[in-house]
């Protein structure tokens, strides 16, 4: 994308790749398009990760051989050679620009680090107490004349 000037004034590695929609999509870093997503990104069906194919080709003409991509959220790095996308991958349009998806089957995934685990959520309900249907007071005022 042309006089794009970006938001945060993060200290940038590699060459900034921006999508079709001029959105910032990673970087290309020595020979690997890094990008990070989280899981509402995966497509659901067929389970699939997915780029854009405009910011696909520039990055191979950035000399990307390889797609990286790190679910923030589970700490878990995909790899796929950008040979694999093109021979294997496939090319669909979802309202979000045309891009191009591979298989879950085709990446090689592995944990980011031994120490990253998915998010979890306990709750500190207490267990077992019934409360008869009715609301509980957020507050309770009390009045002195009562």
């Amino acid at each position: 994308m042309k006089n794009y000037i970006p938001k945060s004034n993060k200290k940038q590695t590699g060459i900034p790749m921006y999508s079709e929609r001029g959105q910032y999509a990673g970087a290309v870093i020595g020979n690997e398009w890094r990008k990070n997503i989280v899981t509402s990104w995966m497509l659901r069906k067929p389970p699939a990760l997915a780029v854009d194919v405009k910011t696909l080709r520039e990055a191979m003409d950035a000399g990307a051989e390889w797609l990286v991509v790190t679910n923030t959220e589970t700490g878990v790095t995909y790899r796929a050679a950008i040979t694999t996308v093109l021979e294997h991958g496939f090319e669909f349009d979802r309202g979000f620009g045309l891009q191009r998806g591979l298989a879950l089957a085709f990446w090689d995934a592995e944990p980011r680090d031994e120490d990253v685990k998915p998010l979890a959520y306990k709750s500190r309900a207490v267990k077992g107490m019934k409360f008869n249907g009715r609301q509980l007071p957020l507050f309770e005022v009390k009045h002195a004349d009562r």
